[in-house]
């Protein structure tokens, strides 16, 4: 044995207590933890760690009575495993169920100007309470809370301590950090000075600063304060039910006044690990609650070890024990009985305390009595002949009796007397008794008994009775109408009001369509019993006459509270309309378990999804199913034994967690792109439990279900989903067909050496932080592979530790399919023209690289260079000047004179020394250059116009090879122009270039590609003066290779017609830029002419991921990364 190259802590939980035994781990044998889902799965495995132990000792041998271990090493044995991480202490906060707190104190109530400053190393900045002073249950006594909500803090505070009291100032811009280590700082001014207060918001690397102001300056009208609650000061979870800003809390401060003296300054990097208090030095008293935790280390796996088998070699020397470790998934999942209805289950949940005796009355038709599921609860007796098991119309419940001739004796187990105590049960009656009958009869420890008695129309007469069993009270018949209410709640309150005993009977209605969240209501009536006691109850009887008749009845229960039944509302309704993520934590936390929830933001809420009724089932499907309903990510954590579930909007529109570098040897292994059909769906039903079916195909596309080479065949997936309405259904399965029609490589595995030097330690410690649905973007892949990015979702890992090596292997999932539309969001709003097609062929002449222009009054004209690696230029001036120095490298290619003015085209290859030309006279000149890469001067053709009218002309031109680009200049002298128009739609404008004063010379210059070989005809542009001195050019350029190298930076008129019903492309320039995809290549679009629903035109820069091609006509024009409707 000896130490692992990553420090490695393996530790046992011994008799409560956690127990280093990382000595016993051997080297010999590598350390693996796997989690979540593999490459190829469909949903998450249990995580497991598997590592070898000495055992030469037998101390790991569970039977051995002379080990130090004996009686403590068992059948899931609790196991952790954690690296050493950073050099300081810090403390540790989960997203739930974990928080530190000091006491309130004199210092800690601040009520004017106020200054908080925080540093965290957070898992996500997008949502979560930070630190406040601030709690609502039972008395208000909220003072101040600072919180993030999409990435975006907010200060909240009270004047009052109450709700209504409350004011927030949320900051004008998100934080620098989504993720990782930062400091944040809130500052209240109470009393700016301007009869107003303010909030600023700051951000800094440490607690040290400096600090940056986030945003601008919150500010609201009046002056204010801040309510002095007695409320502790908690770091994390501080507001009840919400959820913190999880990961690393390294310190804190709160000063009385901005940058007035501290008042409280936990410093968590001098503490102790593992410590459950800490004294700051303003003497507050910190103490660690549930799962927070002092830690210089982190954690890689939590699990349970199911046995020790034992093993040896055949000399006897070598003695060990080859343990596998499983996550909780593992042991809820094997041979767990089926959950029960969901009136069962939360009736007997944790969380419900207040209720005593509890008798489903769900049993079969055999059965002798009412099996009780409260502890220490007998069983409820029957007598007469009551149907059992014969109603099974309720969802939220399984079969129930028919009350008929028959009758149900409970017992009630003794219990404390609060002053409170409630029967419940349902009730559905199906049709009326014959004549008044006893419907239900409550003994009490007190003074009194109480009777409701219903007659032949469904109304109700109550009668209490004394001890001796003297009739006391009776009312009159009271009208419930139970005949025709349907399903209800009945319930009989009694509580001790002074010295009398206040009564209530009261039925709530509800039906099978009812959902969470939905009130309930119903008729009652109440009335006092004077000088009475109550103490509590200890028997119940429904129908004790025998003759209620066709009456059902089910989960009769008694609580010691008048809220008693407040958490079993929901379940009334099945839990239907539930969202998915609050189901898959209510559950668990019925059963005790933690399940954090993973969130975003409310910017991403609500979830629109929402189940249908919760049917019994075993506790991990039901979970399961909640995650299949809404498609999120289900999954074990590795900081504590619980699950986690991060719902599917927070997968979406992520930012990379890490990007990793091809290039640059950050990747361990080859990649190996696989363009399989494992993932590939193109016909999908989804059918919902209790309701109808829906199916989407895809026919059209690569991916469609047309026989190939059309498509790829029929691959059909069928899902039975958990939904509220049958209105779901078609999201749902749009959504999968989305997931299934994604045409790229898939990365099904990515392995990451963390020992290698070629990895920053912060790129180290950010790999190590990703967990399931992060973002990993992989860069610069090249070799052949494909030219974009590879972006993907981490499904899960494999986790290899060995003497001298660390690794991680990814199994990934492509995240294209998760970039959801966002309304009026630039990048993440982007509808795709789905059926757009290329209209011709997209020009492969030299690409234009730019332009330049430039006027000038005098004899030495500077020519500007633009952007190419061919510059083409026409010189016009309004003399006959001649031009005496043409600077060295430009080549003259044809002039025109006219009586008194001049025009010249010039080329020269990019780079050249000089560009100023000389004339011999000063003149007025226009100059426009065009630059082109990867050109060469093919021939060109002039012409002078002799007419008067405003129309001039390029001469044609017979394009003898293609593709070629011609450049057209059209030019005249005149007074002061100021406008030109091109009258050949085949053209783009280049420039213009307009002369200054009388007898100064304008120019136009336009482009275009023709790409099959003829005769381009002539071209006009008209101005708006007319002169009898004007004339053309046309130039023809040509590819030095044919087709370019290089389309980089390049603009390329595209003609495009719509597909998909028409729907063309935006021509709105707010619109622009955007990118676009054609056979591979990635084009960015500039400008888009012509009308939507009709041939249009796009001027794109080609080439932008370094790919160069011919486009034929037919090829499919989509966007690059287009928005997804999502549910």
């Amino acid at each position: 044995m000896g130490v692992f190259a990553t420090r490695t802590r393996v530790e046992l939980n011994l008799g409560g207590t956690w127990t280093d035994v990382t000595s016993r781990v051997y080297e010999r044998d590598p350390i693996t933890i796997t989690r979540g889902t593999s490459a190829n799965g469909s949903s998450p495995d249990p995580s497991r760690l598997t590592l070898t132990m000495d055992n030469r000792d037998g101390v790991l041998s569970p039977r051995n009575p002379v080990s130090p271990y004996f009686g403590k090493l068992g059948r899931n044995t609790p196991i952790r495993l954690s690296l050493p991480y950073g050099s300081t202490s810090m403390l540790t906060l989960p997203t739930q169920d974990g928080y530190a707190e000091c006491p309130d104190s004199a210092a800690l109530d601040i009520t004017g100007d106020l200054d908080v400053r925080v540093e965290v190393e957070a898992d996500s900045w997008d949502r979560g309470d930070i630190v406040g002073k601030y709690i609502f249950t039972g008395a208000e006594q909220r003072s101040w809370l600072l919180w993030t909500d999409d990435g975006v803090p907010t200060f909240s505070w009270t004047t009052a301590g109450t709700f209504a009291s409350r004011v927030n100032a949320t900051a004008s811009t998100r934080l620098p950090f989504r993720r990782g280590r930062g400091a944040v700082r809130a500052t209240l001014d109470v009393d700016n000075g301007a009869s107003g207060w303010s909030v600023r918001f700051y951000t800094a690397s440490t607690l040290a600063g400096p600090w940056t102001q986030l945003g601008t300056t919150v500010t609201g009208a009046g002056v204010t304060s801040i309510f002095a609650s007695t409320s502790p000061l908690q770091l994390g979870d501080a507001f009840p039910g919400d959820m913190a800003v999880s990961g690393r809390y390294a310190g804190l401060e709160v000063r009385n006044g901005i940058d007035g003296p501290v008042v409280a300054n936990p410093n968590f990097a001098a503490a102790t690990p593992g410590a459950k208090t800490l004294t700051d030095s303003a003497g507050n008293v910190w103490t660690l609650r549930a799962q927070a935790e002092i830690t210089d280390r982190a954690y890689r796996f939590h699990g349970e070890v199911a046995e020790w088998p034992q093993s040896w070699d055949t000399a006897g020397k070598d003695r060990y024990v080859s343990v596998s470790a499983f996550g909780i998934r593992r042991r809820l999942s094997s041979n767990s009985p089926p959950i029960r209805s969901s009136m069962f289950r939360r009736h007997t949940a944790l969380t419900e305390q207040h209720v005593i005796g509890y008798w489903p009355l769900e049993d079969g038709k055999g059965s002798e009595a009412f099996a009780a599921a409260s502890p220490g609860t007998l069983p409820a007796l029957y007598y007469g002949s009551p149907d059992l098991a014969a109603s099974n119309e309720w969802t939220a419940s399984d079969a129930l009796p028919v009350l008929e001739s028959g009758m149900v004796y409970a017992r009630v187990r003794a219990y404390a007397a609060t002053g409170e105590s409630v029967v419940r049960c349902f009730m559905w009656v199906q049709e009326a008794p014959a004549a008044e009958t006893s419907l239900c009869w409550i003994d009490t420890t007190g003074t009194h008994s109480f009777e409701v008695k219903m007659d032949a129309f469904g109304a109700f007469r109550i009668i209490v009775r004394n001890r001796t069993g003297d009739v006391v009270t009776t009312t009159g018949a009271i009208s419930f109408d139970m005949v025709t209410r349907g399903l209800t709640m009945f319930q009989v309150e009694l509580s001790q009001q002074g010295t009398g005993v206040k009564w209530r009977v009261r039925v709530l209605d509800f039906a099978e369509t009812d959902r969470v969240g939905q009130g309930v209501s119903g008729p009652f009536w109440e009335d006092t019993v004077p000088s009475a006691t109550l103490g509590t109850i200890y028997r119940v009887y429904l129908a004790r006459d025998k003759a209620v008749g066709k009456t059902v009845v089910g989960h009769l229960a008694v609580a010691d509270s008048l809220a008693g039944f407040t958490g079993v509302l929901n379940a009334t309704y099945a839990w239907n309309g539930e969202v998915p993520s609050d189901r898959i934590v209510r559950l668990c936390s019925e059963e005790g378990i933690p399940c954090l929830q993973l969130t975003r933001g409310r910017y991403y809420e609500p979830n629109p999804v929402r189940m249908g009724d919760q049917l019994p089932g075993a506790f991990t499907d039901l979970l399961d199913e909640a995650a299949d309903a809404d498609q999120g990510m289900l999954f074990e954590t590795r900081d504590l034994p619980a699950f986690a579930y991060r719902f599917r909007p927070t997968l979406v529109n992520q930012t990379p967690a890490v990007t990793l570098d091809y290039s640059a040897g950050e990747i361990a292994a080859d990649l190996a792109p696989v363009d399989d059909d494992s993932a590939l769906v193109n016909d999908v039903t989804v059918t919902r439990v209790a309701g109808s079916a829906l199916r989407l195909t895809q026919t059209t596309g690569p991916l469609s279900t047309a026989t190939p080479p059309a498509g790829v065949g029929v691959y059909a997936v069928d899902a039975q989903l958990s939904l509220e309405n049958d209105g779901m259904l078609r999201d749902a399965a749009g959504w999968r067909l989305t997931l299934g029609q994604v045409d790229e490589a898939r990365y099904p595995r990515l392995t990451v050496a963390l020992h290698s030097p070629r990895l920053s330690l912060e790129k180290r410690k950010a790999l190590l932080t990703l967990d399931m649905g992060d973002r990993l973007d992989i860069t610069n892949i090249g070799g052949g592979m494909p030219a974009e990015d590879a972006t993907q979702l981490v499904l899960g890992y494999t986790e290899t530790i060995r003497l001298k090596e660390h690794s991680l292997v990814f199994n990934l999932t492509p995240e294209s399919p998760y970039r959801a539309a966002v309304v009026d969001d630039g990048s993440a709003g982007r509808v795709d023209a789905s059926g757009s097609v290329l209209a011709a062929p997209a020009p492969t002449a030299p690409p234009y690289a730019g332009v330049a222009k430039t006027y000038v009054n005098g004899t030495t004209v500077p020519v500007p260079l633009p952007p190419g690696d061919h510059v083409t230029v026409c010189l016009v001036w309004n003399t006959t000047a001649t031009i005496t120095m043409v600077p060295a490298g430009w080549t003259l290619r044809g002039s025109l004179t006219a009586s008194s003015s001049k025009a010249a085209v010039y080329t020269a290859a990019a780079g050249v020394a000089d560009s100023t030309f000389v004339f011999s006279a000063s003149s007025k000149c226009s100059v426009i250059a065009v630059g082109h890469n990867s050109a060469t001067y093919v021939s060109m053709t002039s012409l002078l116009d002799a007419g008067t009218d405003a129309v001039h002309e390029a001469p044609a031109y017979t394009v003898s090879t293609a593709p070629v680009a011609l450049l057209r200049f059209y030019w005249e002298k005149s007074s002061t122009a100021s406008s030109w128009t091109k009258n050949d739609p085949a053209a783009t404008v280049r420039a213009t270039q307009f002369g200054v004063g009388s007898g100064a010379v304008s120019l136009l210059a336009t482009g275009q590609s023709v790409s099959t070989a003829g005769t381009v005809p002539v071209a006009t542009a008209t101005s708006d003066l007319s002169t009898g001195q004007a004339g053309g050019f046309t130039v023809a350029l040509a590819s030095t290779a044919g087709v370019p190298t290089d389309y980089t930076s390049v603009s390329t008129a595209l003609a495009v017609t719509p597909g998909d019903g028409n729907r063309g492309w935006t021509v709105n320039p707010a619109d622009l830029p955007f990118d676009v995809m054609c056979a591979g290549e990635r084009m960015t679009v500039t400008a888009v002419s012509g009308s939507p629903g009709g041939p249009q035109v796009l001027t794109a820069v080609r080439s932008v991921n370094g790919i160069v091609k011919p486009l034929p006509v037919g090829a499919e024009v989509r966007v690059f990364t287009p928005a997804i409707a999502t549910y």
